[in-house]
């Protein structure tokens, strides 16, 4: 086998790796969401829960004959529902900070991975300063073999800068 055979099987490889370690940390992700959606669902249930029983509570006050005006009664119940939401509320707070750190990380690492790709699929013989040329070479009108040739990079090579830097 050629070196190239090597590298392309190297190549071929380290993309395997890639792919599986992106789909083994996207199921990771995947668990955490799901706790994450299991967690806010049994904080619905709960409310759901507190409500009913607010209900009850209005519905058994309404048809006694106590001398609690409406307004008392409302207030009795807006004390009573602060109480049972306050620890509701800061859960789903620390779910969403939480939800939030997950997104941010998870982004941090695919443009990371996403850099580390490009290096790897930018030609070693192909420097800044080879851009730079063959951008201006290409503006001047001259051909993709001429400009290997004076370059001395290979066709493929120039085609790559110039499809980069999305002028051909």
């Amino acid at each position: 086998m050629s070196i190239v055979e090597y590298l392309l099987a190297g190549l071929g490889i380290l993309l395997i790796y890639i792919t599986y370690f992106i789909m083994s940390r996207d199921t990771q992700r995947s668990k955490k969401i799901n706790s994450i959606a299991t967690a806010v669902e049994e904080l619905h249930r709960q409310l759901y829960t507190v409500e009913t029983k607010m209900k009850q509570e209005i519905e058994l006050l309404s048809a006694a004959d106590t001398p609690l005006s409406k307004e008392l009664l409302h207030h009795e119940l807006e004390q009573g529902l602060q109480r049972i939401a306050g620890p509701v509320s800061q859960s789903l707070e620390e779910v969403e900070r939480n939800f939030s750190a997950y997104k941010a990380d998870f982004d941090k690492r695919l443009r990371q991975l996403e850099e580390g790709m490009r290096s790897l699929a930018m030609p070693s013989s192909v420097s800044g300063m080879d851009d730079a040329k063959i951008i201006a070479l290409f503006k001047q009108g001259i051909d993709l073999d001429t400009i290997a040739k004076e370059l001395h990079l290979s066709k493929p090579e120039v085609e790559f800068v110039l499809k980069i830097n999305r002028i051909k």
